[in-house]
């Protein structure tokens, strides 16, 4: 099987520096989504992948001048597959 890359997008909406430019970009409202805020899901799905996707190569997780800790990654797995990418990388 040819291997292939994981990407996944992750933001951590609960940074002030990230809610300043979120808040930036739309009109002034104080309903700040949910889907923004983490929970350290980011570690879940790594790790998931990992274990049940042998044929993935390298796990690219794209961020918004962020870096997710991968804390519990760091402490079951090897972070050998793992890259950040920054949209800064991607974006003019």
């Amino acid at each position: 099987m040819e291997k292939i890359d994981a990407v996944i997008t992750w933001v951590d909406g609960s940074d002030p520096k990230y809610q300043v430019k979120y808040q930036g970009f739309l009109e002034k409202r104080g309903d700040f989504k949910k889907q923004y805020m983490q929970a350290d899901e980011i570690d879940f799905c790594v790790l998931s992948i990992i274990k049940y996707a042998p044929f993935i190569r390298k796990i690219f997780i794209v961020t918004d001048s962020q870096s997710p800790a991968l804390d519990e990654t760091k402490r079951l797995a090897s972070l050998d597959k793992v890259e950040i990418i920054d949209h800064k990388e991607i974006f003019a």
